[in-house]
């Protein structure tokens, strides 16, 4: 998938996967959001794209992601974007998410014009919340709440000194506690804290240090589970939050790199994968209690992603130009998602025009037993986002012989008659025959 960036071939957040079915993709004036179709074999993968601007007097400098709202608000997802004039913009579908731009819904600037706001983060609890980190060093916790025609109010609701350095990014982290939740603050003198916020965001208290002042500033950060990940030029930080007390953190070196631009969670495979913008790919596993790096499966997952990139490209390219720009996981662990641009092959200072493209890296150990343990865990509704996304995971380029394959594993799933697993498993065969347009002889 191909999105024309312009003059900003940065991909600001990264490229972040929505649970509304989209891959949103921020850059310098616009935001992207690309929802995937279902292709067979050898199809050209297909999208349908819609997105969110500013105004050409400023530019965008972070995305974020705001989802699942709560039931008052007017949409189910929003998008938070800072803008070069140190403002926090949200956006949001007030017309068919499908195919109508996104508009803009609310904004947020201090008080204090002197202060530059460089970093954001947005979490949907009870109400929305925002938090602005400045290049002081300090975070404002931002409430954002429905208001009238799909609009929303914003009110700063608690000033937090978060640290002595300007703020390079920040990450909300589900707690578990309907009282309390959990903000990480990483600053740009390496040193990163994670703060424990009131629901009500009446108080912040600092519940532990990550790292130290080393002048490298962590770049890239994942989330999932009880798992936070975050990762800097030499060096990644595993923080598990399910430990009692305070969290147990552990630190493994990385090689040596350009910047790092992302880190992924792959709960199924008990693996972390880092990316740098040079194509270093660290693989890391726990053994032993221990986490580190596995040399050999880097050099598969690399010379695999590179096979990926070499079938994409139809016209010559050097892998030395190619630039990594982040990567993600699909729903059912069976593609590395990755976004990726080749600097020989567009010239921004000639014809204004970057193309930063998504490629789709399936693992060598996907099988057919893994599409059926995926499809058992569907229809018992283990997934997150829309069902139509975790299904074209599933059908992206497969045969027809593989589809029906799927389809007799799918319809042969003992599930209880009236029950929502009967439910969930009619939905999916009609998806995958509209989708796909299979014979009905195949599905009945």
């Amino acid at each position: 998938m191909d999105i024309k960036v312009n003059r900003c071939p940065f991909p600001l957040g990264g490229v972040q996967w929505s649970t509304a079915n989209k891959f949103v993709v921020g850059t310098g004036g616009r935001v992207f959001m690309l929802t995937p179709e279902c292709v067979m074999a050898d199809d050209m993968r297909e999208k349908r794209e819609v997105s969110a601007a500013i105004e050409a007097a400023n530019s965008i400098e972070g995305v974020c992601l705001l989802e699942p709202l709560p039931k008052q608000y007017a949409y189910d997802n929003a998008l938070g974007v800072l803008a070069s004039d140190s403002s926090l913009r949200i956006f949001a579908p007030l017309g068919n998410p499908d195919t109508d731009n996104w508009s803009p819904v609310g904004s947020y600037k201090s008080k204090t014009d002197a202060r530059q706001m460089c970093a954001i983060s947005c979490i949907s609890a009870s109400v929305a919340v925002a938090a602005c980190g400045f290049m002081s060093g300090e975070v404002e916790l931002v409430r954002l709440e429905p208001l009238e025609e799909g609009n929303i109010g914003t009110t700063m609701a608690l000033g937090v000194d978060a640290s002595q350095d300007a703020i390079s990014c920040m990450a909300w982290i589900n707690s578990g506690d309907p009282h309390s939740l959990l903000l990480l603050v990483c600053a740009v003198d390496g040193s990163a804290g994670l703060w424990r916020i009131d629901s009500d965001l009446s108080q912040a208290s600092l519940l532990t240090t990550i790292g130290c002042r080393d002048w490298r500033a962590y770049t890239a950060y994942s989330v999932s589970g009880g798992c936070l990940v975050l990762a800097k030029t030499g060096s990644v930080a595993i923080v598990n939050m399910l430990t009692e007390g305070a969290p147990k953190i552990q630190y493994a070196a990385l090689p040596v790199s350009q910047t790092v631009v992302s880190c992924v969670i792959d709960e199924s495979r008990e693996r972390i994968y880092v990316g740098t913008t040079d194509f270093v790919i660290s693989v890391l596993s726990k053994k032993h209690g221990k986490w580190s790096r596995i040399p050999e499966e880097e050099r598969e997952l690399r010379e695999g992603m590179r096979q990926t990139v070499v079938k994409s490209f139809t016209t010559k390219f050097k892998m030395s130009c190619l630039m990594l720009r982040s990567m993600s996981l699909s729903p059912n662990a069976r593609y590395l998602v990755f976004a990726a641009d080749d600097q020989v092959n567009w010239d921004t200072s000639i014809d204004g025009i970057g193309i930063t493209r998504l490629h789709f890296h399936q693992f060598v150990d996907w099988t057919s037993e893994s599409e059926e343990r995926s499809l058992t865990r569907l229809v018992d509704g283990d997934y997150q986002g829309e069902l139509r996304y975790a299904i074209w995971d599933l059908l992206d380029w497969c045969s027809a012989e593989g589809v029906e394959r799927m389809v007799e594993y799918l319809r042969q799933i003992n599930v209880a008659s009236g029950s929502d697993q009967e439910s969930q498993q009619l939905a999916m065969l009609n998806f995958i025959a509209s989708a796909l347009k299979v014979s009905l002889a195949v599905i009945n």
